[in-house]
């Protein structure tokens, strides 16, 4: 069984004389976006709130000129999904940069060599690479293992030029022991670093950065570096010729890599999309993620897994013993009220 509590709380100053919350908010907001002072009443009664007030229809909270929805509602300068919807749909957002196995023969090798790998790797370098690091060198003789860093080695051509070919693989240096459940990032730099027209597949040289051993680690690792919490920036306009832009174009412009072999594709969505689902909640601002989107997105991931969801809403905490919970939550807006969201799950005999 899992419980959440959700609340909001809000400061009420109605003591010694002091001026009450909402004429405080008021006149906060008429100072800043000039609102007619009554607007949240207006607001309460589901009638418009004139000049533009704070609390607009439905629950649309006007903030600097700019809205955010609590819901959706039809006269907001917003225009995306709900926030549940959202949270959930961005947790399979990464699968637009993994390629499946058939496009290994055509990718461009991605190789990973350990600090403790570095000698035995160097040593298989043709000459023009050596010549090449070396020139890069702090010193320009000398080529040292830099962790973190990141060579693109050219496809070299007769007379020891660069030939036609292009590039014939990317190198980059790790830690010594490479990839662990301790460094779960090594290659989530990877998808906004690599030059996003090519498809790599990863090539671990002698085993040391622990990516054949450890592959839905390695894919794990890769798809989290392609969170991006973009749900407030504005999409660009559609282009001509029937193009548009928006995250899914933003995503295919990321480089693609080729599913690690052996990779286990469900643990990946799983610990994936758990990750981003609750990154994109804490990013939220909170007029945007209160306790009725807590709940609708709560609901919604019970509805994937099958759980039963149980809500204790407002006054109703009181009844059921929770004087804690209403005790924060209770100076909350109409809409948004404290509650606590009870998750069940699995086999009761279990």
């Amino acid at each position: 069984m899992l419980a959440l509590a959700a609340s909001v709380s809000a400061s009420s100053l109605r003591h010694h004389n002091r001026v009450p919350t909402r004429a405080f908010v008021s006149a906060a907001a008429a100072l800043l976006n000039k609102p007619h002072h009554s607007g949240w009443m207006a607001s309460k009664r589901g009638g418009s709130a004139g000049g533009g007030g704070i609390f607009g229809r439905k629950g649309s909270v006007k903030m600097m000129g700019t809205s955010c929805l609590m819901t959706s509602t039809p006269n907001s300068n917003f225009k995306y999904p709900p926030a549940a919807a959202s949270v959930l749909e961005k947790t399979t957002s990464y699968l637009a940069t993994l390629a499946d196995e058939d496009e290994e023969g055509s990718a461009v090798p991605l190789e990973l060599v350990a600090r403790d790998k570095f000698d035995a790797w160097l040593a298989t370098q043709p000459e023009q690479t050596k010549a090449m690091l070396a020139f890069k060198a702090e010193d320009g003789l000398t080529v040292k293992h830099r962790e973190g860093s990141l060579e693109v080695i050219p496809a070299w051509g007769p007379g020891g030029k660069e030939g036609g070919r292009g590039v014939e693989k990317v190198v980059l240096f790790v830690r010594k022991g490479g990839l662990t459940v301790a460094e779960p990032f090594v290659l989530s730099s990877l998808p906004n670093l690599l030059p996003p027209s090519n498809t790599y597949v990863l090539v671990d040289f002698e085993g040391g950065a622990n990516t054949a051993a450890n592959p839905t680690l390695a894919a794990f690792s890769w798809a989290m570096g392609t969170y991006k919490m973009d749900r407030y920036k504005q999409k660009p306009a559609k282009k001509e010729g029937g193009g548009e832009g928006g995250a899914d174009d933003a995503l295919k412009r990321k480089a693609r890599l080729v599913w690690p072999k052996g990779a286990d594709k469900e643990e990946v969505q799983a610990k994936v999309g758990s990750t981003f689902l609750v990154r994109d909640m804490v990013n939220m601002p909170a007029e945007c993620m209160g306790p009725p989107q807590l709940q609708q997105t709560a609901e919604m991931v019970a509805a994937l897994f099958g759980a039963k969801a149980k809500v204790i809403i407002g006054d109703d905490l009181l009844k059921e013993n929770y004087p804690m919970i209403h005790s924060v939550g209770r100076a909350a807006d109409i809409g948004r009220e404290p509650r606590l969201i009870d998750l069940t799950w699995g086999e009761v005999d279990r």
